[in-house]
């Protein structure tokens, strides 16, 4: 996490954007949110959660509630360090 801070002032201080170095992605392909892959399918976000972890690919973790990938969705996801833009909330975003 203190890398992605790091990244996120040397941003705001010079302009340049170091993010995507701090990716250790292997996807070739662009990594979607849930989000976005069930607006592809004209799904909410809600059903597209559900639907990934009635597959078997995520579940809820039981002390924070966020959806995290299970043995059999961590070879189609990767996590993401982010910064949320609006306000100091730093994580690990799930695509």
């Amino acid at each position: 996490m203190a890398r992605v801070i790091a990244v996120d002032h040397v941003r705001q201080q010079t302009g340049i954007d170091f993010l995507s170095l701090l990716s250790g992605n292997a996807v070739t392909e662009k990594p979607m949110t849930p989000t976005e892959l069930g607006k592809q399918v004209e799904m909410t976000p809600r059903k597209m959660n559900a639907l990934l972890a009635l597959q078997g690919f995520q579940e809820k973790h039981p002390e924070t509630g966020d959806w995290i990938p299970t043995d059999q969705g961590k070879p189609h996801c990767t996590c993401n360090p982010f910064k949320s833009p609006h306000s100091p909330h730093t994580g690990y975003r799930t695509l």
